[in-house]
């Protein structure tokens, strides 16, 4: 996807410094899933607040250390984006870690840490109740990347001004 960018008319600015920031983040899908699973899995053994909690640990993870990472604070090297996606990817694997720790060493959460087998009939309904909610969030996540594209032809100045309405919807929608 990184590659076709030009081709979408992106603006040369943003395309110059993109690459390693754009890698972070598609990195960061994999603690996110992770993460999902196992904020699922409280949620549906009435632990709502729990699996809230936890999904605060890479807000209080990823402030501190774009702090660090972007502007070059205490020492460490000043990567402005690049620091910002590594910074997240890092605050996404410590949130996991954390809520990873708890499932397995949480007396509660024994019955669900015991290894299961998944054969044909039950598989189909995992299938059957995933598929849709997969659609739902690859058409969810597409029409974001579609909006984001449309919004770059707009030029480097929008781009980054619907980043920041993306930031602050988010931490609205969070609160």
């Amino acid at each position: 996807v990184l590659l076709a960018l030009p081709a979408f008319g992106q603006p040369l600015e943003v395309l110059a410094i993109i690459g390693p920031y754009w890698l972070t983040m598609s990195l960061l899908l994999i603690p996110f899933c992770f993460t999902l699973v196992l904020k699922q899995l409280l949620e549906s053994t009435d632990r709502p607040w729990t699996a809230a909690g936890f999904m605060l640990v890479p807000l209080a993870v990823n402030v501190p250390l774009n702090w660090l990472l972007i502007y070059g604070n205490l020492g460490f090297p000043k990567l402005g984006l690049t620091g910002a996606g590594i910074a997240s990817l890092a605050a996404y694997w410590a949130g996991f870690a954390a809520m990873l720790t708890y499932v397995m060493r949480s007396p509660e959460m024994a019955p669900y840490r015991r290894a299961f087998e998944l054969d044909g009939r039950s598989l189909r309904e995992h299938l059957r109740e995933g598929v849709p909610m997969t659609v739902q969030y690859v058409m969810e996540g597409g029409s974001a990347a579609v909006a984001g594209i449309m919004i770059g032809w707009l030029g480097a100045t929008a781009l980054a001004a619907n980043q920041i309405a993306f930031a602050i919807g988010g931490l609205v929608y969070m609160a």
